[in-house]
Protein backbone atom coordinates (compact mmCIF):
# COMPACT_ATOMS: atom_id res chain seq x y z
CA UNK A 1 0.00 0.00 0.00
CA UNK A 2 2.59 2.25 1.01
CA UNK A 3 4.96 1.38 -2.18
CA UNK A 4 0.96 1.94 -4.39
CA UNK A 5 0.99 5.64 -2.71
CA UNK A 6 4.02 6.64 -3.62
CA UNK A 7 3.78 5.90 -7.05
CA UNK A 8 0.58 8.13 -7.08
CA UNK A 9 2.39 10.35 -5.46
CA UNK A 10 5.34 10.38 -7.79
CA UNK A 11 2.40 10.49 -10.58
CA UNK A 12 0.62 13.22 -9.74
CA UNK A 13 4.21 15.38 -8.85
CA UNK A 14 4.76 14.35 -13.20
CA UNK A 15 1.76 15.53 -14.06
CA UNK A 16 2.29 18.86 -12.41
CA UNK A 17 5.56 18.92 -13.28
CA UNK A 18 4.24 18.38 -16.82
CA UNK A 19 1.42 21.21 -16.55
CA UNK A 20 4.13 23.80 -15.44
CA UNK A 21 6.26 23.09 -18.33
CA UNK A 22 3.71 23.47 -21.04
CA UNK A 23 2.51 26.79 -19.19
CA UNK A 24 5.74 28.50 -19.65
CA UNK A 25 5.72 26.97 -22.76
CA UNK A 26 2.28 28.85 -23.36
CA UNK A 27 3.51 32.17 -21.77
CA UNK A 28 7.09 32.08 -23.44
CA UNK A 29 4.90 31.73 -26.62
CA UNK A 30 2.84 34.48 -25.92
CA UNK A 31 5.81 36.43 -25.29
CA UNK A 32 7.51 36.31 -28.71
CA UNK A 33 4.29 36.66 -30.88
CA UNK A 34 3.67 40.22 -28.82
CA UNK A 35 7.10 40.90 -29.58
CA UNK A 36 7.09 40.17 -33.36
CA UNK A 37 3.72 42.07 -33.63
CA UNK A 38 5.12 44.98 -32.18
CA UNK A 39 8.59 44.92 -34.61
CA UNK A 40 6.19 44.18 -37.27
CA UNK A 41 3.40 47.15 -36.64
CA UNK A 42 6.48 49.21 -35.93
CA UNK A 43 8.10 48.10 -39.66
CA UNK A 44 4.77 48.43 -41.59
CA UNK A 45 4.13 51.74 -40.20
CA UNK A 46 8.16 53.08 -40.80
CA UNK A 47 7.58 51.96 -44.39
CA UNK A 48 4.28 53.56 -45.16
CA UNK A 49 5.48 57.05 -43.70
CA UNK A 50 8.74 56.00 -46.04
CA UNK A 51 6.23 55.28 -49.30
CA UNK A 52 3.99 58.49 -47.89
CA UNK A 53 6.25 61.22 -48.31
CA UNK A 54 8.19 59.76 -51.45
CA UNK A 55 5.09 59.56 -52.74
CA UNK A 56 4.86 63.47 -51.67
CA UNK A 57 7.69 64.16 -52.99
CA UNK A 58 7.42 62.93 -56.31
CA UNK A 59 4.51 64.81 -56.84
CA UNK A 60 6.56 68.38 -55.81
CA UNK A 61 9.15 66.84 -58.40
CA UNK A 62 6.75 66.92 -61.13
CA UNK A 63 4.80 69.84 -60.10
CA UNK A 64 7.89 72.24 -59.58
CA UNK A 65 9.30 70.93 -63.18
CA UNK A 66 5.93 71.62 -64.83
CA UNK A 67 5.76 75.16 -63.17
CA UNK A 68 9.31 75.92 -64.27
CA UNK A 69 9.09 74.87 -67.43
CA UNK A 70 5.83 76.37 -68.06
CA UNK A 71 7.52 80.11 -66.45
CA UNK A 72 10.39 79.97 -68.55
CA UNK A 73 8.40 79.01 -71.71
CA UNK A 74 6.52 82.03 -71.34
CA UNK A 75 9.63 84.44 -71.19
CA UNK A 76 11.14 83.02 -73.60
CA UNK A 77 7.61 83.38 -76.12
CA UNK A 78 8.67 86.20 -77.98
CA UNK A 79 4.49 86.15 -78.94
CA UNK A 80 2.00 85.48 -76.25
CA UNK A 81 -0.32 84.20 -78.85
CA UNK A 82 0.74 82.46 -82.40
CA UNK A 83 2.01 84.04 -85.11
CA UNK A 84 -0.25 82.91 -87.20
CA UNK A 85 -3.48 83.72 -85.59
CA UNK A 86 -5.12 86.05 -88.20
CA UNK A 87 -3.27 88.89 -86.68
CA UNK A 88 -1.91 91.83 -88.65
CA UNK A 89 1.83 92.83 -89.70
CA UNK A 90 0.58 96.00 -87.45
CA UNK A 91 -0.95 93.48 -84.70
CA UNK A 92 2.56 91.89 -84.64
CA UNK A 93 4.56 94.49 -84.26
CA UNK A 94 2.38 95.73 -81.24
CA UNK A 95 2.90 92.34 -80.14
CA UNK A 96 6.62 92.09 -80.45
CA UNK A 97 6.60 95.98 -78.35
CA UNK A 98 4.59 94.69 -75.58
CA UNK A 99 6.63 90.91 -75.31
CA UNK A 100 8.49 91.91 -72.57
CA UNK A 101 4.72 92.36 -70.75
CA UNK A 102 4.19 88.55 -68.33
CA UNK A 103 1.43 86.78 -69.37
CA UNK A 104 -1.01 85.53 -66.97
CA UNK A 105 0.05 82.02 -67.89
CA UNK A 106 3.65 83.17 -66.56
CA UNK A 107 2.22 84.91 -63.21
CA UNK A 108 0.06 81.27 -62.35
CA UNK A 109 3.46 79.24 -62.79
CA UNK A 110 5.80 81.73 -61.01
CA UNK A 111 3.22 82.01 -58.38
CA UNK A 112 3.01 78.13 -57.98
CA UNK A 113 6.59 78.01 -57.92
CA UNK A 114 7.29 80.90 -55.15
CA UNK A 115 4.36 79.12 -52.94
CA UNK A 116 6.31 75.66 -53.00
CA UNK A 117 9.77 76.95 -51.90
CA UNK A 118 11.35 77.00 -48.66
CA UNK A 119 13.26 80.18 -48.60
CA UNK A 120 14.98 79.27 -45.38
CA UNK A 121 16.59 76.85 -48.05
CA UNK A 122 19.99 78.04 -49.06
CA UNK A 123 18.95 76.85 -52.83
CA UNK A 124 15.57 77.61 -53.10
CA UNK A 125 16.12 81.17 -51.56
CA UNK A 126 18.70 81.48 -54.29
CA UNK A 127 16.31 80.27 -57.11
CA UNK A 128 13.80 82.39 -55.47
CA UNK A 129 15.85 85.40 -55.69
CA UNK A 130 16.57 84.86 -59.33
CA UNK A 131 12.72 84.41 -60.16
CA UNK A 132 12.45 87.96 -58.45
CA UNK A 133 14.86 88.94 -61.00
CA UNK A 134 13.33 87.37 -63.81
CA UNK A 135 9.98 89.55 -63.14
CA UNK A 136 11.41 92.84 -63.99
CA UNK A 137 10.75 93.39 -68.06
CA UNK A 138 13.61 95.71 -67.78
CA UNK A 139 16.32 93.02 -66.96
CA UNK A 140 18.84 93.45 -68.90
CA UNK A 141 20.61 89.86 -68.33
CA UNK A 142 17.18 88.10 -68.80
CA UNK A 143 19.10 85.60 -70.83
CA UNK A 144 21.24 85.24 -67.97
CA UNK A 145 18.85 85.08 -65.22
CA UNK A 146 17.06 82.47 -67.56
CA UNK A 147 20.21 80.07 -67.40
CA UNK A 148 20.26 80.68 -63.57
CA UNK A 149 16.98 79.46 -63.13
CA UNK A 150 17.61 76.31 -65.07
CA UNK A 151 20.66 75.80 -63.29
CA UNK A 152 19.78 76.41 -59.61
CA UNK A 153 16.20 74.19 -60.82
CA UNK A 154 18.54 71.35 -61.77
CA UNK A 155 20.42 71.33 -58.46
CA UNK A 156 17.02 72.01 -56.36
CA UNK A 157 15.29 69.02 -58.39
CA UNK A 158 18.15 66.87 -57.90
CA UNK A 159 19.00 67.11 -53.95
CA UNK A 160 15.36 66.40 -53.69
CA UNK A 161 15.22 63.47 -55.97
CA UNK A 162 18.52 62.51 -53.63
CA UNK A 163 16.24 62.65 -50.47
CA UNK A 164 13.26 60.72 -51.89
CA UNK A 165 15.93 57.93 -52.93
CA UNK A 166 16.96 58.07 -49.38
CA UNK A 167 13.87 58.08 -47.73
CA UNK A 168 12.40 55.31 -49.84
CA UNK A 169 15.57 52.97 -47.95
CA UNK A 170 13.78 53.71 -44.86
CA UNK A 171 16.64 56.34 -43.87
Amino acid sequence: MLSQLLTENEAATQGLIGAVIAFCGVVLSTGISFIVALGTKRYNYNQLFAETVSQSRNKWLNEMRSFISAMLAEVQNPFPASKNSGRTEQQNAAAQTNATIRTNKYWKARNQIILRLNVTETLQNSLYREILKLDCVNNSDEEQTIQNIIALSQLLLKDEWEKVKKEAKGK
